[in-house]
C-alpha cells in the first residue's frame, strides 16, 4: 500500500480525473461550446486539485474516525 504523500497524490489525481470530466461535461451541455467547456474543466482541474491535496494532507494529521491501538501495558 502507499503510504504518505504519494498516496496522497495518487487519490487526489483520480478524484481530479473524474471531477474534470463532470466538469468539462457540464459546462459543454450547458454553454454548447465545446471550448467553453474545455476551459472550465481544465480550471476547475487545477483549482481543486490543489485545494484537495491540502484537505488531504490536513485530515491525515486528524486521528478522528480512525481505530488507534494503545500500547499494551506490561503486567508485573
Amino acid at each position: 500500500m502507499l503510504r504518505g504523500n504519494k498516496r496522497i497524490w495518487v487519490k487526489s489525481i483520480t478524484m481530479r480525473i473524474a471531477s474534470t470530466v463532470a466538469s468539462f461535461l457540464i459546462g459543454w451541455v450547458l454553454t454548447g461550446n465545446m471550448l467553453l467547456g474545455l476551459t472550465l474543466g481544465a480550471t476547475e482541474f487545477v483549482v481543486k486539485f490543489i485545494l484537495y491535496y491540502f484537505h488531504e494532507v490536513i485530515w491525515s494529521k486528524i486521528d478522528y474516525g480512525r481505530n488507534i491501538k494503545k500500547p499494551e501495558e506490561k503486567v508485573g
